[in-house]
């Protein structure tokens, strides 16, 4: 996976997926001023956060009635 350390994020690399390969592209890109660096999701699990789960929430649609 490759984690930016000033922002605290990370995005898994799927290499047989082109679609995950676009999301890590435009990870890199907007943390291009950043340190960026390869690493095992075990060593930041814990302290860091998936930018693949923060672009796919959407909000709460509430019908009316």
């Amino acid at each position: 996976m490759r984690a930016c350390l000033k922002c605290k994020q990370y995005v898994l690399i799927h290499p047989d997926n082109f679609i995950s390969l676009q999301i890590v592209n435009k990870f890199e890109k907007d943390h291009a001023r950043h340190t960026i660096v390869t690493m095992e999701l075990s060593e930041v699990r814990d302290f860091y956060t998936n930018v693949e789960k923060i672009k796919n929430k959407s909000p709460v649609k509430v019908s009316g009635d």
